[in-house]
């Protein structure tokens, strides 16, 4: 083998060499460009589904935040009107667990509408879950639709203490505050789930 000989197969297994990484960067750039590009329709669709999870969270906090307002009201008109009763009315109506019949007037109309209306909100926020469950996923979406019922039982109690005027049990709504708090939601839980 001569000194051209050489030259040329060196020449030869350099271009062969020069072509195999060539066609190995051609591959690793296309590789590359493909993950880039399924990762930005990730991030978009992450941001939209931030989005569209956002607007149900703060409707469901919305709702939430009317139940302490409630409450209040109802404690306040209990209270104005017992102190405008007798002793014995006072011992009667203890002893039967209910409000007195004023308050129970005043509840149906001061307080029942707005119960009412928050019905209304919960079952539209359970409609918008149900719209959106594609971008709750699965477990998202029994979280949500366990935190509706849970708002929903919470409502009920309150609407059926407003028109019978028998005090809702303490227990009742401990228990139904409890599954509504269990099930709220917190930025780390959700995307643990996410």
């Amino acid at each position: 083998m001569n000194f051209s000989d050489q030259v040329l197969l060196t020449l030869l297994d350099k271009g062969l060499l020069a072509l195999v990484v060539a066609l190995a960067a051609f591959l690793l750039s296309r590789s590359l460009g493909r993950y880039k590009s399924s990762q930005a329709v990730r991030v978009e669709a992450a941001k939209l589904r931030i989005s569209k999870l956002s607007t149900l969270w703060e409707a469901l906090d919305d709702i939430s935040s009317e139940f302490p307002v409630l409450l209040w009201a109802m404690g306040s008109i209990e209270i104005e009107e017992r102190r405008q009763l007798s002793d014995e009315n006072l011992l009667q109506g203890a002893q039967q667990k209910s409000y007195p019949p004023i308050a129970i007037d005043r509840f149906t109309s001061e307080v029942l509408p707005r119960i009412d209306q928050l019905l209304v909100r919960i079952a539209d926020a359970k409609r918008k879950i149900q719209s959106n469950r594609f971008w709750l996923g699965e477990k998202l979406l029994a979280d949500h639709l366990e935190h509706v019922a849970a708002l929903r039982e919470i409502a009920l109690q309150l609407r059926s203490t407003s028109l019978t005027g028998k005090e809702t049990s303490i227990v009742d709504l401990t228990k139904a505050g409890a599954r509504a708090n269990f099930s709220r939601f917190d930025i780390a839980s959700v995307m643990r789930k996410l």
